[in-house]
């Protein structure tokens, strides 16, 4: 009987060369699935989020003496303020009252003529905003400056920028260290860049030109060491350097 013979050497080495590349192709593979999944999850997540809120909208407005209809949301853990646009009308409220499915750790929303915009809304490690009636969610810088812009864009466009309203003209222009805010043309306010922008992300911008005007509507430009972001057709935009 001949002897059993086992594997040499150089068929091991292959055995091993074969498993790793068969590991480099299908790690990434997961790895992708798992990430969709997850991101899948949050932007669902804000979906049942804004539909819930939507369902409330109006049971939510009985308290206040409004007309307007236009209010904003801004929760952080469990609770919430909730509050009508341009007035001095705000409660508190737990966020359990309006969702009772996957809940954000934070989150702000504003509603408007019928339209609701929403940006900062957190879950996990994905940053999520409302864009025109899509959820868009992320986790890399590039995410959180696109979030940062289309939250400054929707205060902008419903007038609730420094809770300035019913003004011809607002351009607000910063440096890396201040901001100054002109109303008609005239400076009406000067800021630290890092308190003018604290609301909407830790990443301050090296310099910003924000303008709402009759004329040209809403522009905003935000340059960063990286990054440059702007608005083009009501959707945040955000291109490398």
């Amino acid at each position: 009987m001949k002897p059993n013979k086992g594997f040499t050497l150089i068929e091991l080495l292959a055995v091993i060369v074969i498993l790793a590349i068969i590991a480099l192709i299908t790690v990434p593979v997961v790895i992708n699935i798992i990430n969709n999944t997850k991101k899948g999850a949050a932007e669902d997540s804000v979906y049942g989020f804004v539909e819930a809120l939507k369902l409330n909208w109006m049971t939510m407005q009985s308290g206040f003496e409004s007309e307007s209809g236009a209010f904003v949301l801004q929760c952080t853990g469990d609770d919430c303020i909730y509050g009508i646009i341009n007035t001095h009308y705000y409660v508190t409220m737990n966020i359990n009252s309006i969702i009772s499915g996957t809940k954000p750790t934070s989150a702000m929303l504003i509603g408007n003529n019928g339209n609701i915009y929403a940006y900062n809304l957190k879950y996990g490690e994905y940053i999520c905003r409302y864009e025109n009636e899509k959820a868009i969610c992320g986790n890399t810088k590039k995410d959180d400056l696109e979030n940062m812009t289309y939250g400054i864009y929707v205060n902008m466009l419903n007038e609730n920028f420094y809770q300035i309203s019913n003004i011809t003209e607002l351009e607000i222009s910063c440096n890396s260290e201040q901001c100054f805010m002109y109303i008609d043309g005239t400076l009406n306010e000067t800021s630290d860049t890092s308190t003018a922008f604290e609301t909407f992300s830790s990443v301050i911008p090296n310099s910003a030109l924000i303008r709402r005007s009759p004329v040209e509507g809403i522009t905003i430009n935000l340059n960063f060491e990286d990054y440059t972001c702007k608005i083009e057709n009501e959707k945040a935009v955000c291109t490398k350097n």
